[in-house]
């Protein structure tokens, strides 16, 4: 790879590292500055798998999470339920995710 390139790539990649690190500590702000957030985070994160970054994900896109009166109706805004397709005799032979 060209050196000049090569140069300016690293200029690029610093320059979105340093973006990335203040855009997380205004998402642990926010986090913080709120009781009833930093709950759901801390509940979020209890799930296995789940981290710091799923949870603030889920955390932006999922409106207030009290709405779903369990986790099957959350799944199933969330588009992650299967479904099943049956007519008569025939099926499909793999379940897809659908939004229900």
């Amino acid at each position: 790879i060209d050196p000049i390139v090569l140069k300016s790539l690293k200029r690029r990649i610093k320059s979105e590292q340093k973006e990335l690190a203040a855009i997380r500590l205004r998402i642990n702000a926010i986090i913080k500055s709120s009781a009833t957030i930093r709950r759901s985070d801390q509940l979020i994160r209890s799930i296995p798998g789940i981290g710091e970054i799923s949870s603030h994900i889920m955390l932006a896109e999922i409106p207030d999470i009290a709405l779903f009166g369990n986790a099957r109706q959350l799944a199933a805004w969330a588009g992650v339920t299967p479904c099943h397709f049956v007519s008569g005799t025939s099926g499909r032979p793999t379940t897809p995710i659908t939004k229900v």
